[in-house]
């Protein structure tokens, strides 16, 4: 439970400062919320809930579409303006092979 914690909190602390400070938020508030989409459902895998609140799953299921249907959204977008997003942000093709390239992706962000 304790990592389940931790990871939520920094989801939170996450989402909370790309709002306060305006840092890409269309890259950032998508990711903590699927953060958070996905330790809450492992931790349901893990520990079932009890039955009078299975309202979480399908609660969840539609935070996760929602957040899925808003990045492809802004994924089609900013082909559209060049591959540009909203804040700027150019991806790179490191930015889906993990923390190799977060460097790069982030500097071209700033």
């Amino acid at each position: 439970m304790l990592f389940v914690h931790a990871m939520l909190t920094m989801s939170v602390a996450g989402l909370l400062i790309t709002l306060v400070r305006g840092v890409a938020p269309s890259v950032n508030v998508p990711a903590a919320l699927l953060t958070a989409y996905l330790v809450i459902t492992a931790m349901t895998t893990v520990r079932p809930l009890p039955a009078g609140s299975r309202w979480l799953d399908p609660g969840a299921m539609l935070l996760a579409f929602s957040v899925g249907l808003t990045s492809l959204t802004f994924g089609f977008e900013a082909l559209a303006n060049g591959g540009v997003g909203r804040d700027g942000c150019r991806p790179s093709r490191s930015s889906c092979s993990g923390s190799s390239g977060s460097w790069r992706v982030l500097s071209t962000c700033a």
